[in-house]
């Protein structure tokens, strides 16, 4: 007997049968394989339509075990009437004999109902009522429509570093959650999920802004309302501006970001302390990771970068100037 197999799915259409029974049409993204699965069936495991979801597939038997879950890439989806769409997903526009087609990293090829000059764009994806056939061996399964083009990086941050010269709340029901204009900068981009990692001067604490729509680069320094987790870090929930900010930095050989800082006050290594560490006025704590620091410290300027300790990222002294 054949083990089944975890699938991941789109609640894409909901169709009517002819006694009235309606399902919903669950597509599987990147190929366009269609399941048709009892609306209420559905609805019993908390999923409708619009949800992405898993369900285990067994050859010769129905899906079953449905979880709803959500996309890697937190792709927005709405409904409208009886069809779902996922919205602003990135593709390359490609022309095959005439013809303008989507190509992207989470669906299958989309058609285009007019003709788009080659590039890339946001489109609104949704699933087709039924395959049309565009050669004897090839069927596009979804429609893509409303294209933006994708810019250019929004927010310039620093420019890549030259190579290297070779040989080196209880009884008061619920509250929205408070938003605080802060001021940040990009340490570091996931751009398969749209993910930025943040460095929050004013709470000197790392952050998170994640936007498919609006990609940044690493350096770049912008104002923000944010609120605050559970774990202290801090999310931004709105970008705000672009801003100047007194600080200086690049990008080494490798593409990690550092910045140029002066400490301030300054202790040795001795007791539990395991490392000498110093303290900036925009970054909090520095440690000493590599002992470069001299023991006659005085107001020391110095290049540092993030780096992983234990199970914590720290600011340590990557350079002495």
């Amino acid at each position: 007997m054949s083990e089944a197999i975890i699938r991941f799915w789109f609640a894409a259409r909901r169709e009517k049968n002819a006694d009235g029974t309606t399902y919903l049409v669950l597509v599987a993204p990147k190929t366009g394989e269609r399941v048709n699965v009892n609306e209420e069936l559905l609805r019993s495991a908390n999923v409708v339509l619009g949800d992405f979801l898993t369900a285990k597939l067994c050859p010769g038997s129905p899906l079953k075990d449905f979880k709803k879950t959500q996309h890697k890439a937190q792709l927005k989806v709405q409904v409208e009437g009886n069809v779902a769409y996922v919205e602003d997903v990135k593709v390359t526009v490609v022309n095959v004999n005439g013809k303008s087609f989507f190509r992207g990293q989470y669906f299958a090829q989309a058609s285009s109902r007019t003709d788009v000059n080659e590039g890339e764009y946001l489109v609104r994806i949704n699933l087709l009522q039924k395959p049309a056939v565009v050669s004897p061996t090839v069927n596009v399964h979804f429609a893509g429509t409303l294209p933006k083009p994708v810019g250019a990086v929004f927010g310039a941050g620093f420019a890549p570093s030259p190579p290297p010269p070779p040989q080196f709340q209880v009884g008061a029901g619920f509250t929205a959650a408070k938003l605080t204009k802060l001021k940040a900068v990009v340490l570091d981009v996931k751009r398969e999920t749209g993910t930025h990692f943040l460095w929050v001067f004013d709470k000197k604490t790392e952050g998170y802004f994640v936007s498919n729509t609006l990609p940044l680069q690493k350096g770049h320094f912008f104002e923000a309302l944010f609120t605050q987790q559970a774990n202290g870090k801090w999310n931004s929930q709105q970008y705000e501006k672009a801003i100047q900010y007194p600080i200086k930095g690049g990008l080494d050989a490798s593409g990690k970001i550092w910045f140029k800082t002066i400490l301030k006050t300054y202790q040795p290594a001795s007791g539990n302390l395991r490392y000498a560490q110093a303290t900036s006025d925009h970054f909090g704590t520095i440690v000493d990771v590599d002992s470069k620091l001299p023991s006659d410290f005085s107001k020391k300027q110095v290049n540092i970068q993030r780096r992983r300790l234990g199970s914590e990222y720290v600011w340590v002294v990557s350079e002495v100037l």
